[in-house]
């Protein structure tokens, strides 16, 4: 086996241990506050950045351009997806209470499928991507779903309705 084979093996395991924390971590219920919303997309973007030395070889094509593009159109439509199949509600000290169901834990898969999906099919176009670009959708998807998380519990400067 190559060392990039090798590589992208790792990758794909730390990949898919962390999105299951992750789901985990979205189960039931949770209290969240703004910087609980927000440190999981930043992590995200910081291992995009680290990984990101062949990100612009990547997408030199126009191809890799638009695959890249519509990954993470379907990574915002999917955070947006799961935001709406969960239960939002303002918390204690700002912060908000949320609920996830059946449903989410659905729209998870479908999210990896998608993902796994998009990887392989660039890869049979001649136009494979990193690391990097992986870490991104999972950054553009979870940030949306946070960021509608966020403002459905009134984090977002509103005054939190109590319920």
């Amino acid at each position: 086996m190559s060392s990039e084979t090798t590589s992208y093996l790792l990758y794909g395991l730390l990949g898919l241990a962390l999105l299951i924390w992750i789901i985990y971590r979205q189960v039931g219920q949770r209290t969240w506050t703004t910087r609980r919303l927000a440190i999981m997309p930043l992590i995200f973007v910081i291992v995009a950045v680290v990984n990101a030395r062949t990100l612009r070889h990547d997408l030199s094509t126009g191809l890799s351009l638009g695959l890249f593009a519509a990954g993470l159109v379907l990574a915002v439509l999917l955070g947006l997806a799961r935001a709406a199949t969960m239960g939002v509600r303002p918390g204690p000290e700002n912060t908000v209470i949320t609920r996830s169901n059946k449903w989410t834990i659905a729209l998870w898969l479908v999210s990896i499928a998608v993902r796994v999906g998009l990887a392989f099919g660039a890869a049979s176009l001649g136009a494979p991507e990193g690391t990097a670009e992986a870490m991104l959708f999972a950054a553009i998807t979870i940030g949306a779903q946070n960021l509608v998380i966020a403002r459905r519990g009134g984090l977002l400067g509103a005054v939190p309705q109590r319920a």
